[in-house]
């Protein structure tokens, strides 16, 4: 996403912030390598009204600020993370985040983790060919709503999912 926003403005794009949103919008809408219901998705919001698209993409620029993060920027640049491998061989991810840095990696920390779990949660498990997932997290509750985390005790054990949620009063 960081590709197709930047770029040199236009007078009139800098007059009208809208305008440079739409023709962003549209960029990505027609990149050939976006899935279909991601196009399908900005076409959407493309054919707003002027007002509507305005509060879209005043919560969209909210939630993106977090990968205009040069830390985030660097680290999305070079990694791809394949959630299918992590069944392969032991492997242990621990993610320290600086207190300081909390709220600007929040939305990145909350992406992470609710595709992680979503990913998961939406696929069979193999016992003989797979081994378990376990997710430790601790002090989660400080990056904000977690949708799938809430709802993994519930669903993920038949999955090869386990959860060690650890929270403080």
């Amino acid at each position: 996403l960081l590709r197709f926003f930047s770029y040199e403005e236009s007078e009139e794009e800098m007059e009208d912030p809208g305008l440079k949103r739409k023709k962003q919008i549209s960029k990505l809408a027609d990149h050939g390598k976006a899935h279909h219901s991601v196009k399908k998705y900005l076409n959407n919001i493309l054919s707003m009204a002027h007002e509507q698209f305005s509060g879209v993409i005043g919560t969209f620029d909210t939630v993106l600020q977090s990968f205009v993060n040069p830390m985030i920027e660097k680290a999305m640049r070079k990694n791809e993370i394949d959630f299918s491998r992590f069944r392969d061989q032991p492997i242990t991810i621990y993610i320290v985040i600086r207190q300081q840095d909390i709220d600007a990696l929040s939305s990145f920390i909350r992406l992470f983790f609710e595709t992680t779990t979503n990913y998961y949660l939406s696929r069979a498990w193999n016992k003989k060919k797979e081994l378990p997932i376990t997710l430790m997290l601790d002090e989660f509750t400080r990056f904000g709503r977690l949708n799938a985390i809430i709802k993994m005790p519930a669903l993920s054990r038949g999955l090869g999912v386990n959860s060690m949620l650890i929270c403080q009063d």
